[in-house]
């Protein structure tokens, strides 16, 4: 019966919802009715909102798609401080409508200022 279900989810394009219900065992079954459905729907707004990440990455054409701020070597000389990137990467200078000027030495591009592994 399961099965069933799991396949009409999957041509109502509700993909999150049909591995949520994979995955549920019978651990679940403890749950209400009313719990147990809202982890399925929570599961299928988290899928659709990885799908929309996904997409407007794809988008992008980012130069280094898999850059991350846990790569940053600060062995390199460059005058990063991991205290100064860790505020930036939280993001808290676009809440408190500041800028930021990022400057390099002449022919370092934007390569040199944007990631290096």
């Amino acid at each position: 019966m399961i099965e069933a279900i799991i396949e009409k989810l999957l041509l109502m394009r509700l993909f999150g919802m049909a591995e949520g219900l994979r995955e549920q065992s019978d651990a679940y079954r403890d749950l209400s009715f009313e719990e147990r459905f809202g982890l399925l729907v929570d599961k299928e707004k988290l899928y659709r909102e990885n799908s929309q990440i996904k997409a407007l990455l794809s988008h992008a054409h980012l130069r280094h798609p898999n850059a991350c701020f846990e790569d940053i070597d600060f062995r390199t000389r460059r005058g990063l401080s991991k205290d100064t990137m860790l505020k930036f990467s939280q993001n808290e200078w676009i809440r408190s409508y500041q800028n930021i000027i990022i400057i390099g030495p002449t022919g370092a591009g934007n390569y040199a200022k944007s990631y290096v592994m």
